[in-house]
């Protein structure tokens, strides 16, 4: 793993965190018949709750989905707080109190819903959006199809689809490495692992003495007879932590299959290969994990405030110091070997799909949702975590200068020496997932 980039872009820090309330500064109010006196005037602008009524949020429904927009209860409608819904291009303004909306069929790419509120000052409190999917199925399990794609259903959504506001194209959902494990038991793989089958081996962890040269090549992979003899073996050992994986990419909002699937790419599940400058089960280096701490927001603070206060922490990874940066970097990769690694691992592809974002962004000045796929997005976050953002970068300026997309085998055109490597990282890895 080579992530480079880490002055890409400034890590704004609040994108993340929503306003609980919007204040006027203090008002002072002066009487002149009197000695000076002050009274404070504040106006709140109540956020809005969003709400799904009778569907799942990512599923199908056997009625047309509704959301209801609501302010707290205790106002009962008498702040004089008026809601806002913007659908589309078309925009709407309530007094009542929750406001009940019939969502529209939209198309396969899904619309932008903003919304926001207003007070009698005329004040308007920020706007939050989300995007939303809207179709007719084929009638099984429901005749819509609804998703939202927001930080308040990010939990429900495929892996990082939220990150993009990209929705995966329909063929792809429910199947392959996309499909919505709901048990470790389905992470279960049968794969050949010649190299793990050489390190058991060598090990003494497997009994190949009845072949020959033991069952191993000069390469340290097993032969053939080595393979069989170790399969068990390495059946188990490829499947013993899928609780872990399967945990570790549910909380991470990733695909659990790819995440199993790089961990397989990368060392076939043996923990100590001795390569310079890259450790554990997905090959970290201190690259890869400054670059997870820079784009990792919530990651980042976890593991800072377990050592510095947090008030020092809140303005991120960037703004820390280079000691304090270095120091934490340390911690962090001490995680390696021990079952923290699997969410180690996790949290580094949810902040490369992060990373993946913004290359779009600086690259085409476009939203990821305007000149991506899903699956693109992917190959890019799984390219730069292999390869590392610098080659991406490089291919996907090139690519956008000549093709004005980001269609994959646009990028690996321009991918040349080392990074040739990423051009098919991403099917070795769904290959072995």
């Amino acid at each position: 793993m080579k992530p480079t980039c880490r002055n890409l872009a400034l890590l704004l820090i609040g994108l993340s965190l929503f306003l609980q309330g919007f204040c006027l500064k203090d008002q002072s109010i002066v009487d002149t018949s009197e000695p000076r006196q002050f009274a404070r005037v504040v106006m709140v602008l109540t956020p809005l709750s969003v709400d799904l009524v009778n569907c799942p949020a990512w599923g199908r429904c056997v009625e047309k989905p509704q959301l209801s927009f609501s302010l707290p209860v205790q106002l009962n409608n008498q702040s004089g707080t008026i809601i806002h819904i913007q659908i589309g291009s078309v925009a709407k303004s309530f007094n009542t109190n929750p406001v009940l909306v019939i969502m529209p069929l939209t198309t396969k790419e899904g619309i932008k819903i903003t919304y926001w509120t207003s007070n009698a000052l005329g004040m308007d409190s920020d706007r939050l959006s989300f995007y939303m999917r809207s179709l007719l199925t084929d009638g099984v399990g429901g005749k819509y199809l609804i998703e939202l794609l927001g930080s308040r259903w990010e939990m429900d959504a495929p892996g990082c689809a939220g990150a993009w506001n990209i929705f995966p194209d329909l063929n792809m959902e429910g199947s392959g490495w996309l499909e919505r494990i709901d048990s470790p038991v389905k992470l279960t793989t049968a794969n050949n692992y010649s190299l793990l089958a050489g390190r058991l081996i060598w090990n003494g962890l497997v009994d190949a003495g009845a072949c020959e040269n033991k069952g191993l090549l000069p390469n340290g992979s097993a032969d053939a007879c080595g393979e069989s003899m170790a399969e068990s073996d390495v059946f188990l050992w490829q499947n013993e932590n899928n609780s872990l994986i399967y945990q570790a990419a549910l909380n991470a909002y990733i695909p659990a299959r790819l995440l199993k699937g790089l961990i397989a790419q990368e060392s076939q599940f043996w923990p100590q290969w001795n390569k310079k400058d890259e450790y554990g089960l997905g090959m970290l280096t201190d690259l890869g994990v400054d670059m997870t701490l820079n784009w990792n927001y919530g990651f980042f603070l976890e593991k800072c405030t377990n050592i510095f206060s947090e008030p020092y922490c809140s303005q991120g990874y960037i703004f820390i110091s280079d000691t304090a940066q270095e120091f934490l970097r340390g911690r962090v990769l001490k995680e390696v070997g021990t079952t923290a690694e699997y969410r180690l691992l996790a949290e580094s592809l949810y902040a490369s799909c992060l990373q993946s974002g913004q290359l779009v962004r600086n690259v085409a000045k476009k939203e990821p949702r305007e000149v991506a796929s899903y699956e693109n997005m992917w190959r890019i976050s799984l390219g730069q975590y292999h390869a590392g953002c610098g080659c991406l970068f490089s291919a996907m300026q090139q690519s956008w200068k000549t093709n004005k997309n980001f269609e994959w085998v646009n990028i690996t055109r321009h991918l040349t020496g080392v990074c040739q490597s990423a051009a098919d990282y991403f099917d070795k890895v769904i290959r072995l997932g």
